[in-house]
């Protein structure tokens, strides 16, 4: 009722106002919301930015719910699209204050720098992030392969390295447009044992071709086959 009265005194008429809400905060699927966005406002190429940015989430597999809220809105003018929080439940499924929030701005590094240069942030609450994770210092291990891609082969390259971490395998992924080499040169800079190259031929084959870093040999296998040399079975 307070965000109505704020809209009818910005001039907008009450029933508008009220219409304005219900959209917004009706309960619904992404898919749905998107749908009616698209039928009732139009923003086809920002609604099919969306979907495929859900889509991409939905293949990393990640634990958790991508919700498109629209509702969310962030407490800075600098945003230019979109905007996203993390949520996190307790085990009684109470819903926590928001652990990390963040968007896109297209204009905020140019009012430093005199040139546009579209960006995306977000920012961390540390505290509220280690009291959902507990006290524990234990140090997890780190990643130990790296996938790197070559061609135009993100769904394949994500495939693999859900496979890997399905089979318990810390992994890493490339996200970046660096070529081959460059990805090597990284791999090795930051000591992965194993780099998974994935390309059109690989992709094709449904194969992998894995690099051991300290030997420099090459194998293409199947991603089992891989799996069990990367455990060493």
């Amino acid at each position: 009722e307070e965000v109505i009265k704020g809209l009818v005194g910005l001039g907008i008429k009450q029933e508008n106002a009220t219409s304005l809400i219900e959209f917004i905060i009706k309960e619904e699927g992404n898919d749905e919301k998107l749908n009616r966005i698209e039928a009732n406002i139009g923003l086809k190429e920002e609604v099919n930015k969306l979907r495929e940015l859900i889509r991409l989430v939905r293949l990393y597999k990640a634990k958790g719910d991508l919700i498109v809220d629209l509702s969310l809105a962030r407490g800075f003018d600098y945003y230019t699209s979109l905007v996203w929080e993390f949520i996190v439940y307790d085990e009684n499924g109470k819903r926590l204050p928001s652990i990390a929030g963040g968007g896109r701005y297209d204009n905020l590094i140019g009012i430093f720098l005199n040139q546009q240069i579209p960006a995306t942030g977000i920012s961390i609450g540390i505290d509220r992030i280690m009291n959902v994770i507990g006290s524990s210092t234990e140090r997890k291990s780190y990643a130990r392969v790296y996938v790197a891609t070559v061609g135009n082969v993100l769904d394949y390259s994500l495939y693999v390295a859900n496979a890997l971490r399905g089979a318990g395998i810390n992994t890493d992924i490339n996200m970046t447009k660096r070529n081959i080499a460059k990805q090597l040169e990284y791999a090795n800079a930051m000591r992965f044992r194993y780099v998974a190259i994935v390309g059109e031929r690989e992709q094709s084959s449904n194969k992998l071709k894995l690099r051991d870093m300290v030997s420099g040999n090459e194998e293409l296998l199947d991603i089992d086959e891989a799996i069990k040399v990367i455990k060493g079975e």
